[in-house]
């Protein structure tokens, strides 16, 4: 290897790639005098530091200069290890050389190779300067072309030399008992590559100092490091490599910023493990990801065709950004640690940490808050998934959305609308067209929105279509309190059931409600211009109710063990259909209907019951029944009463 690496650097071949270089120019030597007589021939001298060989110098011709400079042809200066002939530490040829044999001065205008068996270090260049001394110099002039087989444990693909390139090079080794110091510096169009990085830089440091190899290597100004395998770009003022403990580590500073044909980056500081393949931007991090990157459930407003926004990217800021290399050669696997803040389009996320797969299209958001024009979500993690258009909160799960989402509700003032629908749960999912709240869910309602209030369940789902909530179905345990208001009445009503249905008009008000399994409701409302009350309760097995337009009940029609309470009033039957024309409320029984009347003014109540075919028609405003067929009239008792309430 040796031998050939020596005949490929001889004679006008291209120039070599650069490598590191390591312990040249070891010795502090003097030289003695070349004696008289020895012009035109072949010389060979060896140096000693007292009684320790130290180099050879040989050259194949030798012709005397004035100033006691001596012109050396073939010129070759080997150095020695540890003071053994057997043990070469580096060689230098060079064609010819200017050699001072009083200031020890060795230059010349020709080229130079450098090469160094054990290691595969290579150099050359064109001009040179060598002065020994407590610290041997080397500087090359031009053309300069290093090459580093670097050793290494550590396990990195592609693993293969370091070419450095430069106009300039100035080497320093320091010499002494234990001193082991061995700098290299470059200069003027600097160029680093090898199989996997190419780096450019105005100045490069290698720090040469291990056994033969880097261990570390510092470029400044303009530094550009470009990673061959996907032709992502980083750019700073420094870059530091690393080389130590099996780990290779690169840092870059001076404003740095990353980019491929995706994404970008930027940060105070990028570090690279070139083992791992893993980046961190630390220090006001922020990456920029393409729009599509992150699809999102059209609910949440994320999709919306603003003009002029369609292809804004998405910009993830934070602390620290870890950017993953090595999942495949199409995706970044994506970490933001502490403060994070995520922006696409008119939305805004914060996370104390994220994490995003763009071959997935998963983001996750831990304790996040996402938000927007269009809703405001929170959870102790929060999922977007691209694939499957889903957007996912679990623990104390949160999910704000303005009151327009159930229609364009009519408001008297001009001001801006900030109503809103606040609902509570463990967990959720949002779809494109439906959302589905589970356990201890808790959904608050503005007051004079739709007359739905509060309400709480096991599970709520909530079906939608252009971002306009159509239809609300909550189960097990279900409790809603509505308040709702008009001119002349002010109500409050409970109901509770096992499962709630509930319909919405296009403006946002109920069209429909339905309940079943174990229905119970009560209503209270007070009269605002006669300041009368009205209580009113209601049980049984299912209830269908139709509004009106100002959310007042049109039709109700209850099915199966019903009872129906009106003040001190009741009446029951096996289903009920209640109708509001607003001049009369009729309450018609059927099924075996019973009714007890307590009117005001009469002593004793009036009751009567009815066949299984008959029917009562109970008129609620002037608390008169009557009985579609035979007549009896003697007191009863209720066979069914409300059940209490479970909650």
């Amino acid at each position: 290897m040796f031998k050939r690496l020596r005949e490929s650097l001889r004679g006008d071949r291209p120039t070599i790639a650069f490598t590191a270089l390591a312990f040249i120019l070891l010795l502090n030597f003097a030289v003695a005098q070349i004696p008289a007589g020895v012009s035109g021939k072949k010389v060979s001298y060896s140096h000693y530091e007292g009684s320790v060989p130290r180099a050879l110098i040989t050259a194949q011709n030798v012709k005397p200069l004035s100033g006691k400079n001596i012109l050396a042809l073939e010129f070759m200066l080997t150095t020695f290890r540890d003071g053994n002939p057997t043990n070469i530490e580096v060689v230098i040829e060079s064609p010819e050389c200017v050699f001072n044999y009083d200031s020890h001065l060795a230059s010349s205008t020709n080229r130079l190779i450098l090469y160094n068996a054990e290691t595969n270090l290579l150099i050359e260049g064109r001009g040179f300067v060598w002065q020994p001394g407590p610290t041997n110099v080397l500087t090359i002039s031009n053309d300069v072309h290093t090459i580093i087989q670097r050793v290494t444990n550590a396990p990195v693909k592609n693993e293969g030399a370091l070419h450095i390139y430069s106009d300039h090079f100035k080497f320093l080794a320091v010499l002494g008992t234990n001193a082991n110091t061995r700098i290299a510096y470059y200069t003027d169009n600097v160029r680093a590559e090898d199989p996997d990085v190419r780096l450019t830089a105005a100045s490069l440091t290698a720090d040469l100092s291990g056994t033969n190899n880097v261990k570390n290597i510092v470029a400044e100004t303009n530094v550009v490091i470009v990673h061959k395998e996907d032709n992502s770009e980083a750019a700073g003022e420094r870059a530091v490599y690393v080389n130590e403990g099996g780990k290779q580590l690169v840092e870059l500073t001076g404003n740095p910023h990353w980019h491929d044909t995706k994404n970008e980056g930027r940060a105070k500081r990028f570090r690279y493990d070139r083992n791992s393949r893993m980046v961190w931007l630390e220090g006001d991090a922020e990456m920029k990801l393409p729009r599509n990157s992150v699809a999102q459930p059209e609910f949440l407003g994320l999709n919306s065709k603003k003009e002029g926004k369609t292809n804004e990217p998405i910009t993830i800021s934070a602390r620290v950004l870890q950017i993953d290399l090595t999942t495949n050669k199409t995706g970044r696997v994506l970490v933001a640690q502490t403060n994070v803040v995520i922006l696409a389009d008119n939305t805004r996320a914060t996370a104390d940490s994220a994490f995003f797969s763009e071959a997935s299209g998963v983001l996750r958001l831990t304790n996040g808050t996402w938000g927007g024009d269009q809703f405001t979500a929170t959870g102790a993690l929060l999922t977007l998934d691209r694939s499957n258009k889903v957007f996912h909160a679990e623990h104390d799960a949160f999910l704000k959305l303005p009151a327009k989402s159930f229609g364009e509700v009519k408001k008297k003032s001009k001001a801006a609308d900030d109503r809103s629908i606040e609902i509570l749960a463990d967990h959720y999912d949002v779809h494109t067209n439906f959302a589905v709240f589970h356990d201890n869910v808790r959904a608050s309602f503005p007051a004079q929105l739709n007359g739905i209030g509060h309400l709480t369940c096991d599970q709520l789902t909530a079906q939608f279509r252009s971002n306009k909530v159509q239809t609300l179905i909550a189960e097990g345990h279900v409790d809603l309190q509505q308040k709702v208001s008009d001119p002349t009445n002010a109500i409050d009503r409970q109901v509770t059931c096992e499962k709630l249905t509930v319909k919405f008009l296009p403006n946002g008000s109920i069209q429909v409600l339905h309940a079943e399994v174990q229905v119970i409701a009560e209503e209270f409302s007070h009269n605002l211009k006669t300041k009368v009350d009205r209580k009113r309760k209601l049980s049984a097995s299912s209830v269908d109710i139709q509004f009106g337009a100002t959310n007042q009940i049109g039709k109700l029609v209850a099915d199966r063990n019903v009872y129906l309470e009106e003040n001190r009033s009741w009446g029951q039957g096996e289903r009920l259909v209640y109708t509001n024309s607003g001049e009369e409320e009729v309450a018609e029984l059927i099924g075996n209907p019973k009714v007890l009347l307590i009117q005001k003014g009469k002593k004793a109540p009036l009751s009567m019951t009815g066949e299984k075919e008959e029917e009562i028609i109970w008129n609620l405003k002037t608390e008169v029944a009557r009985v579609t067929g035979m007549l009896k009239a003697h007191p009863v008792a209720p066979t069914n009463s409300v059940p209490t309430k479970k909650r």
